[in-house]
């Protein structure tokens, strides 16, 4: 059995979210809710949609690429949000096979594996997964190659 192990600043990327929303929690403990001046309001508008717009962002982010895989030869489990979702267990004969695509961040080029799923399309991320080659490869052995996707940005 093998399970995915994520890279250091996966957890960097869940604090700052943390902090980004703590800083939008305290801006409106801060500011005088009895005071509803134009620029007050202004100022809770701007950080609420701030704070909201990067929840979306991190939730997004760790539901579908920051999944831990337990990977064995009978089946594939799957769970999101850095471990702490629901599980999810799919045999391999359900899949109709993966791609994979480079993709280009400011840090360099990563690979992304798409497990092919009539329900869900499951993503395997070169960016957050320390052990990417040897996930690679032992899904590779359950599953067929459906060959690369042209380079995106």
């Amino acid at each position: 059995m093998i399970i995915s192990v994520f890279r250091p600043w996966t957890y960097v990327f869940l604090s700052l979210s943390l902090l980004v929303f703590a800083f939008g929690y305290f801006a409106f403990m801060m500011v005088n809710h009895n005071d509803h001046s134009a620029m007050t309001v202004l100022f809770l508008g701007i950080v609420a949609v701030f704070v909201l717009l990067w929840f979306v962002f991190v939730f997004m982010e760790l539901k579908n690429k920051a999944v831990v895989l337990e990977i064995s030869a009978a089946n594939l489990t799957v769970k999101n949000f850095l471990g702490f979702g629901l599980k999810k267990i799919y045999a391999w004969s359900e899949f109709d096979g993966f791609t994979t695509k480079e993709l280009e961040a400011e840090s360099g080029s990563f690979e992304y594996l798409y497990l092919q799923h009539p329900q869900k399309r499951i993503v395997v991320s070169q960016y957050y997964h320390k052990n990417y080659p040897e996930l690679k490869q032992e899904i590779s052995k359950y599953v067929k190659n459906r060959g690369t996707i042209a380079r995106g940005k």
